[in-house]
C-alpha cells in the first residue's frame, strides 16, 4: 500500500507497523531439521519495537490452531506441536509478503 502509512495492530501502540507476523509450526516429535514446519502469514501488523513475540499469546488461540491442525490432516503431515511454534516478521514490500499475495490469490494460505 504505497502512500499508506501501516499501524501496529497492538492496542496500546501506535506506532508505524514493519511488516506482518507469520507463525512457523513444526511437527509434533520431529525435529526441525527433518520435518518443515507447517507456515502461514496472518495478517497483523507489527512495529520494530514490539515485534511478532508480543502477539504469541493472541494469535495461538484455538481457531487457529484447529486450523493448522486440519491443515496437517488434510495434507498427511504429522500434527502440529504448538509449544513449540514460534513466530517472525514478514518486512512490507518483502518478496515474501508479494510471493504471498500470489499464493493467496490461487487459494492457497498454508504452506
Amino acid at each position: 500500500m504505497a502512500g499508506k502509512t501501516m499501524k501496529s495492530d497492538r492496542i496500546d501502540c501506535s506506532a508505524a507497523a514493519v511488516g506482518v507476523v507469520k507463525i512457523h509450526v513444526p511437527a509434533k516429535g520431529w525435529p526441525i531439521e527433518y520435518h518443515q514446519p507447517l507456515t502461514a502469514i496472518i495478517g497483523v501488523n507489527v512495529c520494530p519495537e514490539h515485534g511478532a513475540p508480543s502477539f504469541t499469546k493472541e494469535l495461538l488461540g484455538d481457531p487457529l490452531k484447529r486450523t493448522f491442525k486440519a491443515i496437517a490432516t488434510a495434507s498427511q503431515r504429522a500434527e502440529p506441536d504448538f509449544d513449540r511454534a514460534w513466530f517472525t516478521v514478514v518486512p512490507f514490500g518483502s518478496k515474501e509478503l508479494a510471493q504471498m499475495a500470489q499464493q493467496q490469490a490461487k487459494g492457497h494460505t498454508v504452506q
